[in-house]
């Protein structure tokens, strides 16, 4: 094996660790399209594909005495992401599942709607990215500062969410100006005073 093909080898293999194989993400690098603010994005390939197709692993068909969660998990693994609706994302995310590709997607929509709603409440879906493990934020803190910006427009989340921005964002990876926040203020910014 040559260096060249054990570099590619290892970046290969640090791509599978965080849940990305380097040869299906939308950059190439093993890392999923986050978006951008600025412009307008060419629709990525990747949301033409299922999760089963991206993560390259066959979970199989619900066994007959399955749950309605375990059931609507495997049909959703099956359908491509750019199709999945607010209550999917919800769904998923609030199962861990698909998380390098959907989280991105789903911070897309909590930009444009903090308070996206699946089938439960307003926010419930922002409820659902807030729980995600602590391990994936660590993995991208991009995407935590992403959530963090999402926060920044909800001085005063409804319940049930504001023990779940709590635990985000004692746990999450933030950025300077949130680090500069008083825990005191919850987060929220001062108007009047800009510096």
């Amino acid at each position: 094996m040559t260096h060249g093909n054990e570099t590619e080898s290892l970046r290969r293999g640090r791509m599978l660790r965080r849940g990305v194989p380097a040869s299906q993400s939308p950059r190439g690098d093993g890392t999923p399209a986050s978006g951008s603010d600025h412009g307008q994005m060419k629709r990525p390939a990747y949301l033409n594909r299922s999760l089963e197709e991206l993560d390259g692993q066959r979970w199989g068909d619900p066994p007959a005495d399955s749950t309605y969660l375990i059931t609507t998990v495997l049909q959703l693994r099956r359908k491509p992401v750019g199709e999945v609706s607010t209550e999917d994302f919800r769904i998923l995310i609030g199962q861990q599942v698909g998380l390098p590709w959907l989280v991105p997607l789903a911070l897309q929509q909590l930009r444009r709607d903090p308070l996206a709603q699946g089938d439960f409440y307003p926010g419930d879906l922002l409820g659902a990215v807030l729980r995600v493990n602590a391990e994936f934020w660590a993995a991208n803190p991009a995407l935590a500062h992403q959530v963090h910006a999402v926060l920044d427009l909800l001085p005063d989340p409804p319940r049930p969410l504001p023990a779940d921005v709590e635990r985000f964002r004692a746990q999450a990876p933030t950025d300077q100006r949130s680090q500069r926040r008083g825990a005191t203020d919850g987060g929220r910014r001062r108007r009047g005073r800009r510096g």
